[in-house]
């Protein structure tokens, strides 16, 4: 699981490395366009929470961390329907047609364990 860490406050949202190398390659598009997006997902199990959503934007602090030191391949047909997603009103939902699992956004008790 890679993590993806989100604003100022470096709150960590978990994934796979796969899903996050897309999210990085259309963000950083989307970012180089002076665009953004919603990013929303169900959230796992142990935190609880149901849904989550981001605002995602060239001026936010992102730090992608993935989990294994090879390189990852990226999917073009994900590419292609995440990149849509990103464009439309609702922005990309990671859900189980996009994710092997869902993603978690850990907590600092979840983080420490």
């Amino acid at each position: 699981m890679g993590t993806m860490f989100y604003g100022s406050a470096r709150t960590p949202i978990s994934m796979g490395d796969s899903t996050l190398l897309l999210l990085k390659t259309v963000a950083s598009t989307k970012f180089r366009r002076k665009e953004g997006f919603m990013l929303s997902w169900t959230d796992s199990v142990e935190t609880g929470r149901g849904r989550s959503s981001v605002w995602m934007h060239d001026e936010c602090d992102l730090h992608f961390a993935f989990e294994s030191t090879s390189r990852v391949a990226l999917d073009r047909a994900r590419l292609e329907a995440m990149s849509v997603e990103a464009s439309s009103g609702h922005g990309v939902e990671l859900t189980g047609a996009s994710l092997a699992s869902a993603p978690r956004m850990r907590t600092a008790m979840t983080a420490a364990q």
